[in-house]
């Protein structure tokens, strides 16, 4: 239990810090994967202002059978990992989400995993949904949506596809479980036409499978890699090489859902995500690799200049 507050307290996103209302919705959030529900909300509260511990409220979740149900489940603490890993993101101005529709809200990907600061835009680059793998289909939403953050706009195109943003235009460029689903030659391209949409202070945020963990849940499967649609998984010394070869410094590195045991004994132990499903230093023994990365100062030229050269060797093989 102390794992998963520990997680959501890192760096800017302090739960000591939080209000009562903010501090129920969020241990919610990261026990249940949910928001409350009325009921529950209210008793939350009531047992803060009778006095009760934050620690001891949160016991009470736990001890709850919706929270030990859960917890056998993997998917679902997985799940409340990577709203702790986009909750700690930084604040931003103008922020791009790469592949970053949802498939059930016109929010987008960013929102409904909490992201928990105001915008002044989120743009959403994503195919038009009757494009997408048959996974990830959605109704199609409005180009322009209103949200309690700010207002999000749809660039229905691939993700690989940054043309139509201005270059030094954006202060977070995101990146959630979408990396995977491109080619290495066209995730080549993408960082350096992410590294020429960045401010100079830009953020890179990226998560991705790990392939070290992923070869071993799928050593037994007839499948290469653990989603249908995956073209590439790769490993933390993988995406290191990636950072630095496109001009990429990183400032964070972290691993969500610590496998220690599957990798000791080249086994997969699913019951494992759900132990320590939370954020962790340990990133080559984690299921998933969490980045954030900035623009390496004097290497601007050089980006754009391969930037240039990686769009006319898609252009060409697209043709």
């Amino acid at each position: 239990m102390n794992d998963r507050v520990d997680a959501a307290s890192h760096q800017d996103f302090d739960v000591a810090a939080l209000s009562d209302d903010d501090f129920v919705d969020v241990a919610y959030q990261l026990l249940l994967g949910r928001r409350p529900d009325p009921s529950g909300f209210q008793q939350c509260r009531r047992r803060l202002a009778e006095g009760v511990a934050r620690q001891a409220v949160l016991q009470e979740i736990r001890d709850s059978e919706e929270f030990r149900s859960m917890a056998r489940s993997p998917l679902a603490a997985l799940h409340g990992a990577r709203i702790a890993w986009v909750r700690s993101l930084p604040k931003a101005a103008s922020i791009l989400d790469l592949g970053g529709a949802s498939t059930g809200s016109a929010n987008g990907a960013m929102i409904e995993m909490r992201y928990p600061y105001a915008f002044e835009r989120l743009m959403i680059i994503d195919l038009p949904p009757d494009e997408r793998h048959d996974q990830f289909r959605s109704d199609r939403f409005a180009d322009e949506v209103s949200t309690a953050l700010g207002p999000v706009r749809y660039i229905h195109a691939s993700m690989t596809d940054l043309s139509a943003i201005p270059d030094a235009s954006v202060d977070l460029v995101n990146s959630s479980q979408t990396f995977e689903h491109i080619y290495p030659a066209e995730g080549e391209a993408l960082l350096d036409e992410v590294r020429r949409v960045l401010r100079p202070t830009g953020i890179l945020a990226l998560d991705t499978p790990n392939r070290a963990l992923t070869a071993i849940e799928m050593a037994d499967q007839a499948e290469e890699f653990i989603n249908p649609d995956h073209k590439i998984e790769y490993t933390h010394a993988e995406m290191l090489q990636l950072f630095d070869r496109h001009g990429f410094t990183v400032t964070r590195a972290q691993g969500i859902a610590w496998l220690p045991q599957s990798v000791a004994t080249g086994v997969f132990e699913p019951d494992e995500i759900s132990a320590n499903a939370a954020l962790h230093d340990d990133i080559e023994n984690c299921y998933l690799l969490a980045y954030l990365v900035r623009p390496t100062s004097g290497v601007l030229t050089q980006v754009r200049q391969r930037a240039e050269s990686g769009l006319a060797r898609l252009r060409r093989a697209r043709a």
